[in-house]
């Protein structure tokens, strides 16, 4: 049963209450500008947006999460996962340190914007890399990652190509020596 029973989070379904929770805790949302009194009533927060999604179903589900720019911090929970009715999902300009292999399992739709969801986010992924459905919408690490069209690469081929331009002599040799953090946008050979 839902422990989100407030304001209008009163027919809130308990695993998508137990995920707010989560995100509120692991994103420190208690240091947020907005929503940091919603721990119990995520439906009230502007970032979240609830509704019904089968006229069976008498429960009410977070239906897209807005987090552009709350200033939340860290890792995202794997319990993200659960939301299965998710159809929007937008965690740009923020600080979200990690993300969980589970993001994956997160509704197609939820990960299928037209633009990053994680756009200006530090994601370090110096201790796992990131998961395979998030590299198409062009996220990177900035931990020693590779950027642009080689955000795919390993940390440890970003860093060879890293250590291969910063050699002397280099710079003035070789014309893709700009090319320090994007080796796979070097047209050189």
């Amino acid at each position: 049963p839902s422990t989100c029973t407030v304001g209008k989070s009163g027919q809130l379904a308990g695993e998508d209450c137990a995920v707010w929770k989560d995100l509120f805790h692991y994103l420190d949302a208690y240091a947020w500008a907005e929503c940091a009194d919603l721990f119990y009533d995520p439906c009230s927060c502007k970032y979240v947006e609830c509704g019904f999604v089968h006229p069976t179903d008498p429960s009410s589900h977070i239906v897209a999460l807005h987090f552009s720019g709350p200033g939340a911090h860290g890792a995202l929970p794997p319990s993200i996962s659960q939301l299965k009715h998710l159809s929007a999902f937008d965690f740009t300009s923020n600080n979200i340190t990690a993300l969980p292999e589970t993001i994956c399992d997160l509704p197609a739709a939820a990960l299928t914007n037209t633009t990053c969801f994680l756009v200006g986010n530090p994601l370090d992924c110096t201790q796992t890399q990131l998961p395979m459905c998030v590299k198409p919408c062009g996220a990177v690490c900035t931990a020693g990652g590779c950027m642009g069209s080689s955000s795919y690469l390993t940390q440890i081929e970003c860093g060879v190509w890293r250590e291969l331009t910063s050699q002397p002599g280099w710079q003035q040799a070789k014309p893709c020596a700009a090319q320090s953090q994007d080796p796979c946008a070097c047209d050189g050979k």
